[in-house]
């Protein structure tokens, strides 16, 4: 009776296992690769690189290599790119379940051309000593009618009261 118990056992260890091994299989891929600047071979930092038509994308270490986990399978495109650098699309990449699709990109340095920026920079007098915000209005330049009717203004000499 032990034998027949053990054996029972035995058989529900492995098909147990077979059964995790189905379920848990993987059924999504993965894209990597190193991407370096094609003039001097270096690798760059910081290149998003992104599965075109998904939400999908790493960005590169300090070596210049990425890994984009959980593609679906099949053929895809991926886009590089970086402020300073020519865009690159690399297409038709197949990606099968549980493998690594490896895809080096070289990119090319690219200059940016932007039109004349002028920068006029107009400094408002601040108070150091003053800790609340304060507003000052001449006595020619007040108008009683903005102001709603609960509020009373008088104006003196060189200032404005508000008196509630």
């Amino acid at each position: 009776m032990s034998s027949d118990r053990y054996r029972i056992l035995v058989y529900f260890v492995l098909v147990f296992a077979l059964t995790v091994n189905i379920v848990l299989a993987g059924t999504t891929g993965k894209i990597a690769g190193r991407v370096v600047d094609k003039e001097t071979n270096e690798p760059l930092i910081g290149i998003n690189v992104v599965v075109k038509g998904t939400s999908l994308g790493a960005a590169t270490d300090i070596d210049g290599y990425y890994a984009i986990l959980s593609v679906p399978p099949g053929i895809h495109t991926i886009i590089t790119s970086m402020v300073g650098y020519a865009t690159v699309t690399v297409n038709e990449i197949r990606v099968l379940i549980d493998q690594t699709a490896t895809v080096n990109v070289t990119m090319v340095s690219q200059a940016i051309e932007a039109g004349i920026v002028e920068v006029i920079a107009e400094r408002n007098i601040v108070k150091k000593d003053v800790s609340t915000s304060v507003a000052a209005m001449q006595p020619e330049e007040f108008n009683p009618f903005l102001f709603p009717p609960l509020i009373r203004l008088w104006a003196c000499k060189r200032e404005l009261r508000m008196v509630w």
